[in-house]
């Protein structure tokens, strides 16, 4: 299962590990960040490195330029899930960069069990830096092995954990304010910004406690964005990300933005595309309609 928060939410180890995991860091002329308690990663481009040595990128057979998605997986990292994704969206033209967050962090499955998905450790506030550092791997073609990418052309799809990650990074932006997860007080250029994704796609995402976006209502910057969920989803629970999803609906609509379509798959819980059927069976229908509707949105939005 890809997020446990609910049922495995222990509120005084949770509370300790949150003020903790406090995130400073503001974006200032120049792009200085400042430190905060979570600076326990690389600079920037260092940081980039050591994603890319573990990441993995699916590319399609045509000739491209080929627009790009980055995937950001769940508190658990399933073998069979990147792949499923990534053979979905190559075999439409597009490539996918898979992020591993934990292989660099030597968070084995065990911990991303009984830490990552209980919200002790790893939180979307700070993993959002690995979004950040996957943009900077783009931008400066580091680990994508000479593929031709249009770096103009950029989407990150995320799933629970990976999809409150993603939604903390563009709260981040919003408040002016990056994960304290990197070291370095100097980002080089160029440097990534939110205008550099293009689209969003969000699987039944951590909208809940600790989560950033509930803070803010909506981003100053609405991207395309493409909401899927269940409609009985036991982990997130079946109102889930309703009002940030309002929020953000209101907020494209008035600004010019978005737009926001919020997907109701007719599945039965969370994580119902994963191919393991880990804790949750794999249900085939319901994916490849998430499939199709997520190409669909592609197709539109890059």
């Amino acid at each position: 299962m890809f997020l446990q928060l609910i049922s495995w939410f222990n509120p005084v180890s949770v509370v300790s590990a949150t003020i903790v995991a406090v995130v400073a860091g503001v974006f200032a002329v120049g792009c200085t960040l400042k430190l905060g308690p979570f600076a326990d990663q690389s600079d920037l481009d260092q940081w980039s490195n050591r994603l890319a040595e573990s990441s993995r990128l699916y590319v399609p057979t045509t000739e491209g330029p080929h627009p790009i998605v980055i995937y950001m997986h769940g508190c658990v990292r399933f073998v069979g899930h990147p792949d499923l994704w990534g053979q979905a969206l190559a075999s439409q033209g597009y490539a996918m960069l898979m992020i591993d967050s934990f292989g660099p962090r030597n968070i084995g499955k065990r911990a991303q069990r009984s830490a990552v998905c209980r919200g002790l450790r790893l939180q979307g506030r700070e993993r959002s830096g690995d979004l950040w550092a996957a943009l900077n791997m783009i931008k400066k073609n580091i680990g994508l092995d000479g593929a031709n990418i249009d770096s103009s052309r950029i989407a990150a799809i995320g799933f629970s954990h990976g999809a409150w990650s993603i939604m903390d990074m563009m709260t981040q932006w919003t408040t002016g304010k990056l994960p304290g997860s990197l070291t370095s007080t100097q980002v080089p250029p160029p440097v990534p910004t939110v205008q550099d994704l293009k689209a969003l796609v969000l699987f039944y995402p951590w909208c809940r406690a600790f989560s950033l976006t509930q803070t803010v209502g909506a981003w100053s910057t609405i991207p395309p964005t493409h909401f899927v969920r269940p409609y009985n989803d036991t982990v997130v629970g079946t109102d889930g990300c309703n009002k940030n999803i309002a929020d953000l609906s209101t907020a494209a609509l008035a600004s010019g933005q978005g737009p926001v379509s919020n997907l109701i798959i007719d599945a039965s819980d969370h994580a119902f595309d994963e191919p393991s059927g880990d804790h949750i069976p794999f249900e085939p229908v319901p994916t490849q309609q998430a499939i199709d509707s997520v190409i669909s949105f592609l197709d539109q939005s890059l």
